[in-house]
């Protein structure tokens, strides 16, 4: 009897241990299961994957202003004037702020009762040389005619006389040419008391406060103030700086857009014309905060946009500058260039997640070299535009049912 209790006893350990063995192996199977350790063709059915569109991403991708140049609006010309102290002081100013002006219309006047003193001086004193010199004359042609009429004895006195006459004629013409040009330069100096625009544009500035008074610099001084600023706004410019290694990404004639930085939102359009060969100097060339924004260890080179209408725009104002032309042009491109991160590598061959038919698809892709600095993958072949594929994550197994997203529907 205690035989077959010891058996039935052995027989219930057995038992129970073959079923502790099994309850293991299930949780191990499920934990492998969800943990994602089958293989790439084993189906999921339970986990929600959801789809994104390569329109959106590549949308998003492209609209990164990680990949904006800077730059600076500035109108077609700039013309400064001076006032010039020695042509005197000024007294009258034709144009005011904001007026719209043409070439050739008047801008302000000069007053310098000192300058027409010194003219009227040196009118008089060429006066004055030309009367002597009309004197020496009248008295060599007298002399002459004495000679004539002279006694032999008397020709000799009347000849030295005649000859010291000459003399005296010819220094007087010479302080008569002398006295011309002294009154030449002098009229030069104050003369053009108007000041007349060089090219038509918009006033921007005018400076009351330099009138009637006299101002240390002179039109030639580099450290003159400016007066008055007209802008010749009929065209605008962007201009910046590129550094070397984004440099070969422009091209004279190639479109860009043009954004507010302010609101990406404004944008306009515009066309490169021009990229210099010389790298910038130690001026500043276009966006003066691009330094801060930019590695100023990297060579730049000064690059100009002419914009296609300014309708808008302000004058100084920092400006983005993409070589996307609009995120409708970028969209409807061939080109795919999606985050590195959504591309993956097996067997020495880069793939995708795509959805096919409402379910994963792991696909084959041809690509171009990554771009290290934006993080992403230009894809060559493999997937359109339509389509929509899945970020690769460990849940996603070949053949799982995929939540499309509303915006891929």
């Amino acid at each position: 009897m205690e035989e077959v209790q010891h058996k039935d006893k052995k027989k219930g350990i057995l038992i129970a241990f073959i079923i502790g063995l099994i309850v293991v192996a299930i949780g191990i199977a499920m934990w492998m299961f969800f943990r994602g350790g089958s293989s790439d063709e084993s189906v999921q059915g339970d986990t929600e994957i959801y789809a994104m569109s390569v329109k959106d991403i590549v949308g998003d991708n492209q609209g990164s202003s990680a990949n904006y140049l800077t730059g600076v609006i500035e109108p077609k010309a700039v013309n400064k004037y001076t006032i010039n102290s020695d042509k005197g002081k000024v007294d009258e100013v034709y144009v005011k702020v904001g007026d719209s002006i043409e070439k050739g219309q008047k801008l302000f006047h000069y007053s310098n009762p000192d300058g027409d003193l010194e003219i009227r001086e040196a009118q008089l004193e060429l006066e004055m040389q030309q009367a002597s010199a009309s004197e020496s004359q009248a008295k060599v042609d007298r002399l002459n005619k004495q000679l004539k009429e002279a006694a032999e004895e008397e020709k000799t006195s009347l000849t030295e006389e005649r000859n010291q006459a000459q003399l005296e004629v010819k220094q007087n013409q010479l302080s008569v040419e002398k006295a011309q040009a002294a009154l030449s330069t002098v009229q030069t100096k104050y003369s053009n008391s108007i000041i007349y625009a060089d090219a038509s544009g918009v006033v921007r500035k005018v400076d009351d406060a330099q009138m009637n008074g006299a101002v240390s610099a002179d039109s030639n001084n580099s450290s003159a103030s400016t007066f008055i600023e007209i802008v010749d706004d009929s065209a605008y410019y962007v201009k910046g700086t590129v550094d070397e290694f984004r440099r070969d990404e422009l091209s004279k004639d190639q479109e860009v857009t043009i954004m507010d930085r302010n609101d990406e939102a404004v944008t306009w359009t515009g066309k490169i014309i021009s990229i210099s060969d010389l790298p910038e100097s130690d001026n500043s060339v276009g966006d003066e905060s691009s330094s801060s924004e930019e590695n100023p260890v990297l060579t730049k080179y000064p690059f100009k946009v002419e914009v296609s209408a300014g309708e808008g725009m302000n004058i100084g104002r920092h400006v983005f500058v993409s070589t996307a032309v609009s995120d409708e042009k970028a969209v409807n491109t061939d080109t795919i260039v999606l985050p590195s991160d959504f591309i993956f590598e097996k067997d020495g061959k880069n793939y995708v997640w795509l959805v096919k038919d409402g379910k994963a698809k792991k696909t084959v892709v041809e690509t171009g070299e990554p771009n290290q600095e934006t993080m992403t993958t230009e894809v060559k072949s493999g997937i359109k535009l339509d389509d929509s594929i899945l970020y690769p994550d460990a849940a996603v197994k070949s053949g799982m049912e995929v939540q499309m997203d509303a915006s891929t529907e």
